[in-house]
């Protein structure tokens, strides 16, 4: 924390880096950078903060107290019932006081302007990190198939799935869809051939994964 005031205070700081000479090589040298014009942003998984504050509110440690909220439950047969219930996020409740005691020092929280909480992932947003992420496991997953001939499937029912099981990992969000996914095509990985799953069709060698291939998975894991 340190070290990195020295940055948020926009002092001049010596960056080495390799440049062109006159001769048309490269020489290591020393250059200036002025932090005074950078935006910093700066952001983090703090898994103790979550478990900080809530402990807090819970034994009523400060002035927090925990929010009822009503939900709307609409039936099948028409009827509308009204509960209440008590939802802790992290962002309704989180002072500056909290990051002081989770750690950081007060002259290095002050300096930013703004602090954001993200909202927890949800099973629509899982299932488009899955298909659509640079580094989906599921893209590679796929590409490695592809140079064996085969055309990986994976269903949209499986997909829910995964994304559904996913989102009871909230703590690890987006990182649970690799766990989950990584731990269910390994067998398949290794010897396609043998799996019922996959199937020879008119455009060629389909491997299937669906609905349930992930409940048998995810099955071995509880």
């Amino acid at each position: 924390q340190y070290a990195l005031l020295t940055l948020f205070e926009g002092e001049d700081m010596l960056y080495r880096a390799e440049v062109a000479d006159e001769e048309g090589g490269t020489v290591e040298a020393d250059i200036p950078i002025d932090t005074s014009k950078l935006l910093f942003i700066c952001g983090g998984a703090f898994e103790e903060l979550y478990d900080q504050v809530y402990t807090l509110l819970v034994n009523r440690r400060d002035d927090r107290r925990l929010k009822e909220t009503s939900e709307v439950d609409r039936q099948a047969d028409g009827t509308v019932k009204v509960r209440t219930v008590v939802r802790f996020r992290l962002r309704d409740y989180l002072r500056l006081s909290d990051l002081f005691c989770y750690g950081m020092m007060p002259q290095f929280v002050s300096r930013f302007g703004s602090i954001a909480i993200f909202e927890e992932l949800g099973r629509e947003e899982l299932k488009k990190i899955m298909l659509s992420a640079d580094d989906s496991p599921l893209r590679a997953s796929r590409d490695y198939f592809r140079h064996m001939g085969v055309t990986l499937r994976l269903t949209d029912k499986a997909l829910d799935q995964i994304a559904e099981y996913a989102m009871k990992n909230t703590r690890i969000g987006a990182r649970a869809l690799r766990e989950i996914y990584t731990g269910l095509i390994a067998d398949y990985e290794f010897d396609p051939s043998s799996s019922p799953k996959l199937a020879r069709t008119e455009k060629g060698l389909v491997l299937t994964i669906d609905q349930e291939a992930v409940s048998a998975y995810l099955g071995g894991l509880e």
